[in-house]
């Protein structure tokens, strides 16, 4: 999902608007193929849904999966750049969906020197992210400056550099340990660990986010040492192995929401569920449970508020846990709910939950949120009490998180609420999201929600801005008069 986002944010309003109108959507079944190695490139394709293989042929021409696309990412563009064949067959693992801008369409538009600035720029951007991870996974660049700081005894930096050295240390003697005990690794040793990790994470934030004087070479050099010292930790855990792999495209797919949910350490080998439990107890995922509380709160106030049938819209909706907690205080006969997901898994699994309230009125709709607000794609609903979402907001743009805003207040009743959840700057996990497990997040303040409610059809500032109990999700309501 990032590298649409980081791409469509170089355009502007009217690049957008003429590339979804010019762009044709395609529906890939399952094992077909989008684009053959070695072929001519005919267009950009842009994934909207479903997960891709990337196979690349050996020396007896047998295809080889060498990585997996889901939506959000690019393909073909380098291609298009360079002048030459596709350098990969991209298979489709799932039944997905495509926007495909051809190449034909796009010579011609890049006539225009504004359109064609901003949509080089935009390229550019991308490139360059993919070129950073790589750097940063190579360790190559970062030498020369982590010697600099230890030789200039640079305290928060050292200090850093001391903490991953103490947490790597505990983490074998935890080890050995478990060997000793059969895998067991007593309470109050995890307990200490925890505490180191979460110690590493706040001062590799305050490094990153906080501290003005550290030039910004250190800040890169730390984020990609961070990143190299951490990956192979990551890999045993089985919530931050998904958090960084994105097998669904983005890292808060709904089985990762799961995840943090149900809260149960799991992972490889002996240390992997201890490695787990201090991901699942950073206040990140924290927060993730507390506002599964806050959500259902709201959805009963709703209820209990409304004369009549309460409507209720859930945007990004993933597993929608906090419906299923609502559901057990209200009077099903007056309540209907829109879940709206552009992950057709997410829905499957709300499908099977349905059946086991077989009263719940609930409409489930697999609809691309970009397409909706766009106008691409078209979704009737009733004049709606509550749309809400708890996690969609901070992947955008200011631009189109307005947008957005407009959308759901055309389908507000009056006196109907939007509620929409984004992480706080104060939020201590994210450097490590950020740098570590590449989960780039927008962070907005409550002056920055009363900004966009401003500038949208609302027309004013947050009626209430509430907070999970961690004080790092900020949920931010504006009412239609």
């Amino acid at each position: 999902m990032n590298q649409s986002l980081k791409f469509f944010e170089q355009l502007a309003p009217a690049d957008v608007d003429w590339l979804l109108q010019t762009a044709r959507a395609r529906t890939i079944l399952s094992q077909d193929i989008l684009i053959v190695e070695g072929a001519p490139n005919d267009g950009l394709y842009f994934i909207t849904d479903g997960l891709f293989n990337v196979l690349a042929k050996d020396q007896n021409g047998k295809g080889h999966k060498i990585a997996q696309l889901g939506p959000g990412e690019i393909v073909g563009e380098l291609s298009w750049l360079q002048g030459k064949p596709i350098s990969a067959t991209i298979q489709a693992a799932e039944s997905s969906s495509v926007l495909v801008l051809a190449t034909a369409d796009l010579e011609q538009k890049i006539h225009d020197a504004k359109f064609a600035a901003n949509f080089f720029r935009a390229l550019a951007t991308v490139v360059a992210e993919r070129m950073r991870i790589a750097e940063a996974r190579s360790g190559r660049f970062e030498k020369t400056v982590l010697d600099s700081v230890q030789a200039e005894n640079d305290d928060l930096p050292n200090r850093l550099l001391l903490s991953v050295s103490h947490f790597k240390e505990h983490l074998l003697a935890a080890d050995k340990l478990a060997l000793e005990l059969k895998g067991r690794i007593p309470k109050e040793r995890s307990d200490v660990i925890q505490k180191e990790f979460h110690e590493l994470l706040v001062n590799f934030n305050s490094l990153m986010e906080v501290e003005p004087t550290v030039p910004m070479s250190t800040k890169a050099a730390f984020a990609a040492l961070m990143q190299r010292e951490m990956l192979p930790y990551i890999s045993l855990a089985a919530s931050a192995e998904r958090f960084y792999s994105k097998p669904r495209g983005y890292a808060g797919d709904y089985k990762a929401i799961e995840m943090m949910y149900d809260n149960v350490p799991s992972g490889v080998g002996r240390i992997g569920p201890l490695l787990d439990s201090c991901f699942l107890a950073e206040p990140a995922c924290q927060a993730a449970r507390n506002r599964r509380i806050l959500l259902k709160t709201e959805i009963l106030r709703s209820c209990r508020n409304t004369p009549g049938v309460a409507r209720v819209t859930s945007l990004a909706c993933g597993p929608a846990r906090e419906l299923f907690d609502a559901i057990e205080n209200v009077d099903l006969a007056s309540f209907v709910f829109t879940a709206i997901d552009i992950d057709q898994e997410a829905l499957a699994l709300l499908d099977s939950r349905r059946k086991d309230h077989p009263k719940l009125n609930m409409r489930i709709e697999h609809g691309n949120l970009i397409y909706l607000v766009m106008g691409r794609e078209k979704l009737a609903l009733p004049p709606q009490q509550l749309v809400y979402s708890i996690g969609l907001i901070d992947y955008f743009n200011d631009e189109f998180v307005i947008r957005l805003m407009n959308w759901i207040f055309d389908r507000l009743e009056v006196g109907g609420r939007v509620i929409l959840g984004n992480f706080h700057p104060r939020n201590p996990d994210k450097a490590f999201m950020d740098h570590v497990l590449d989960w780039p997040l927008i962070h907005r303040n409550e002056s920055k929600m009363d900004e966009l409610y401003l500038k949208s059809k609302f027309g004013r500032t947050c009626t209430r801005i509430l907070f999970e109990e961690q004080g790092i999700n900020l949920f931010a309501e504006c009412v239609k008069t």
